[in-house]
């Protein structure tokens, strides 16, 4: 039956120091509670206590929809803030469920729950929001236009509920599917099995974009999203294991088969959750190390990565080893540089004519900015 090992790459000695930090963790928490509960108490009585369901559910929407955050002024915050939120709800109840496991009802009754149907759903809901928010393949990294999809989903299900359903149903199928697998097709850029369904939180965008400094937004995260894809097709994804390799002392994906699980320092899936070896960041730091700091004639980037048990190992993007090139590799270059170089001003030119483009579509031939003609007197 399918199932995994709990704790499988983790030594004895790091589970000892982690339950210790956990016994601190309670004892300030046990602290601070007593101490708040202190200050409630030394307060007025409030009287008796009526309307106990309105006044639930207000408190339900204070805490699950962030109602006090996530008001005008404040919508981006209170966003990022819901997205942290959640991320900690649902990997703490993916812990309380490992704790369960390996230290309640394996160790004192014998039995084993973490397996078949129930491990697979509990993958599937944990890869579920890996595939949306996780540092190596979150679509809100890779498509941040995304998010503000999101936000026009409200509007868009009150004003046409049946299309907001259908975009929904399709969106949540496709990635459910695809996080049942354990594979995630890591062996290549951003969240690619989910990528026929972004557009899904794309059409929203248009219940969102309708004030002008909302249209900005767009604008910017537009270009923002251009810049990670740009990335992702500047560099040859191979160059990534091999920094990840430089970074961890071991091999990633299918290459550790073999490799004594005590030595890979990054856990089991790493280059999803671990930020510092998000394929995102590495080869921005690869790029801006090789074609801005070296080409100014300054020293390449040194990168650190300590895990929390293991060595920790330092590398040098100056080094020739490391250093990457323009290698949009799907085509082959021109065998003449001047051919080249024109090459690369076309598609200079096309972009900013696209970006001129989007510009004229969405703010009109004036500037954004500028005042518009006061409506006339009626």
């Amino acid at each position: 039956m399918p199932t995994r090992d709990i704790a499988w790459n983790v030594s004895e000695i790091a589970l000892v120091v982690m339950y210790a930090l956990v016994a601190v963790q309670m004892l300030f928490l046990s602290y601070g509670a007593a101490r708040r509960y202190q200050a409630w108490k030394s307060g007025q009585p409030y009287g008796p206590v009526t309307e106990v369901k309105t006044r639930l559910s207000k408190v339900l929407q204070v805490v699950f929809l962030h109602r006090r955050i996530l008001r005008r002024g404040y919508v981006f915050a209170g966003l990022m803030h819901l997205f942290i939120f959640y991320g900690f709800i649902v990997l703490f109840i993916g812990t309380l469920i490992v704790l369960l496991e390996a230290d309640i009802v394996r160790p004192y009754f014998g039995v084993s729950f973490f397996h078949g149907p129930f491990y697979v759903a509990y993958k599937l809901i944990i890869n579920f929001f890996g595939l949306l928010f996780s540092p190596g393949k979150g679509l809100v990294f890779y498509s941040p236009l995304v998010v503000l999809g999101a936000l026009g989903l409200p509007r868009m299900w009150r004003e046409d509920r049946s299309l907001a359903l259908a975009l929904l149903g399709f969106f949540v199928t496709l990635n459910a599917m695809a996080a049942v697998s354990t594979y995630w097709g890591d062996e290549v850029w951003g969240p690619r099995y989910i990528v026929p369904a972004a557009w899904a939180l794309l059409v929203p965008i248009a219940w969102w974009a309708t004030t002008i400094n909302r249209q900005r937004v767009l604008v910017g995260l537009a270009v923002l999203g251009a810049a990670v894809q740009l990335i992702g097709v500047s560099v040859q994804y191979s160059r990534y294991t091999e920094h990840v390799r430089a970074l961890t002392g071991v091999p990633i994906y299918r290459d550790r088969l073999g490799v004594d699980r005590e030595r890979i320092p990054y856990g089991n899936d790493g280059t999803r959750w671990v930020p510092e070896l998000s394929a995102l960041l590495v080869q921005s730091e690869a790029l801006i190390s090789s074609q801005a700091l070296e080409r100014l004639g300054g020293d390449g980037l040194e990168v650190t990565y300590a895990p929390f048990e293991g060595r920790s190992r330092t590398l040098d993007f100056g080094d020739p080893r490391y250093t990457v090139s323009l290698d949009y590799w799907w085509i082959p270059p021109p065998d003449h540089r001047w051919l080249a170089r024109l090459l690369a001003l076309a598609i200079l030119l096309a972009s900013l004519a696209a970006a001129a483009g989007l510009y004229v579509v969405t703010f009109g031939r004036g500037p954004p900015w500028g005042t518009r003609n006061p409506a006339p007197a009626q």
